[in-house]
């Protein structure tokens, strides 16, 4: 029993950084996820679609493996009443390495990009309604 209690609070405080990115970014009324090198932007007050990013973002905190290079894909801009709150950079979701990067008390976060959240994205700018 204590063996498992002790195993809960290790992982509690492994993703304590990360949730704190999700808390921080789910405050947010609404999104702008611009494409690099694509015409294509979208903007949204959906809060399943702010609540899902924010999950996304917020899980699986690595290091930067230094055989990984960092070609930003795209950025995702959160909001809140109408001023930016947050930014957060998304790498090539066709790459093995995919990242999203972003500051959380003055520090450089990387956390990965799962496959949910490449598809998620890759939906969207596909101009698909559904996700």
């Amino acid at each position: 029993m204590r063996i498992g209690v002790g195993l809960l609070a290790l992982v509690l405080l492994a993703s304590c950084e990360s949730n704190e990115i999700t808390n921080e970014l789910v405050q947010s009324d609404s999104i702008n996820i611009q494409f690099a090198n694509s015409p294509t932007h979208s903007m949204s007050t959906d809060k399943d679609a702010i609540k899902k990013l924010a999950g996304f973002i917020g899980r699986k905190e690595k290091t930067l493996p230094l055989e990984c290079e960092i070609k930003p894909s795209g950025m995702i801009f959160f909001y809140l009443d109408g001023r930016s709150k947050h930014e957060v950079t998304f790498t090539d979701l066709s790459q093995k390495c995919r990242y999203f990067i972003t500051k959380l008390n003055d520090k450089t976060v990387y956390t990965v990009v799962s496959n949910e959240a490449a598809d998620f994205l890759a939906a969207i700018r596909d101009g698909k309604s559904t996700y």
